[in-house]
């Protein structure tokens, strides 16, 4: 029996052993393609989850959402109704000869007194623009920026070559 002591001496690059530094390096690989796939499998998983509360939110919401719309669209339809109907209404301060019905971007115009001075009992006319709002209606921009034209008395501009000429818009 032969009792040597083994060799414990690490082996030399030359014998064709396998050096170090490609163990971590792929090792690292591995543990990066490791690290995206458990993140897709996440990402994945929070989209599905995702889709399933759309598509949840959309059976319980798209009645109501429709609801809302018809109701909507009956208030537009009665407040035009309205509008037009409203000269004939006895709290209408005007006289309904007077008013003549536009729709956009205002109701009427009220040519106040009109009827008068055609039958020669007055001598004055006044020009009213109306409006006709219900309930908790309000002026859209446009209707606003009218009654603030309206209420500064606001004169437009038309250019004439280098110069501006004041033209009154009546």
């Amino acid at each position: 029996m032969n009792l040597t002591q083994p060799n414990l001496a690490p082996p030399s690059p030359e014998k064709g052993c396998p050096t170090t530094p490609i163990i971590p390096a792929i090792t690292f690989l591995l543990g990066i393609v490791a690290a995206y796939l458990v993140f897709r499998q996440q990402i994945s998983a929070i989209e599905g989850w995702a889709r399933n509360d759309l598509e949840r939110w959309k059976l319980e919401c798209t009645s109501d959402i429709r609801k809302d719309s018809v109701n909507r669209s009956r208030s537009t339809l009665k407040g035009r109704i309205s509008g037009q109907m409203a000269p004939l209404l006895p709290e209408f301060p005007f006289s309904s000869a007077d008013a003549r019905f536009i729709g956009n971007p205002i109701d009427f115009v009220v040519f106040d007194g009109y009827t008068l001075v055609k039958d020669e009992k007055g001598d004055t006319i006044s020009v009213v623009l109306v409006e006709v709002k219900k309930g908790k209606g309000r002026l859209t921009r446009e209707e606003g920026l009218i009654k603030k034209a309206v209420c500064a008395e606001r004169e437009g501009t038309k250019a004439d070559g280098d110069r501006n000429e004041r033209v009154k818009i009546f």
